[in-house]
């Protein structure tokens, strides 16, 4: 941007900005989980990953049990992939809901959230 005064003498002044400069978005897309839906008897682990389709470089993956009989056997519940087993006792035919939460706040679109599901055999 340009401005130019003129004072009461006559004398002109030009002031020049800087060219401003316009950051990139970001954006998480799609988050999905791999394996969307799955089965497991008692006792047995499913290794869950976290997957976004957008262009964000580092988005937070949060991790919980929604319903059901499982338990994140992860050393944390934070990253791009979590360990679920299935709890000993659980009974066939019921299901476990885990979600993961993502979020980055460079990105358009944060947070997002999705569903997988494992239903016990």
């Amino acid at each position: 941007a340009q401005s130019r005064a003129t004072d009461a003498t006559g004398a002109t002044k030009t002031s020049n900005s800087p060219a401003p400069t316009v950051g990139v978005v970001s954006t998480l897309g799609t988050l999905s989980l791999a394996p969307p839906n799955t089965s497991a008897a008692p006792d047995e682990t499913i290794l869950f990953d976290a997957l976004i389709s957008g262009t964000s470089s580092n988005p937070m993956f949060i991790w919980s049990i929604r319903s059901g009989p499982g338990i994140i056997t992860s050393s944390n519940n934070f990253g791009q992939q979590v360990d679920v087993t299935v709890a000993s006792g659980a009974t066939s035919g019921s299901s476990i809901q885990v979600q993961c939460d993502c979020s980055d706040p460079s990105a358009s679109d944060s947070p997002q959230s999705t569903l997988a599901t494992i239903v016990i055999t």
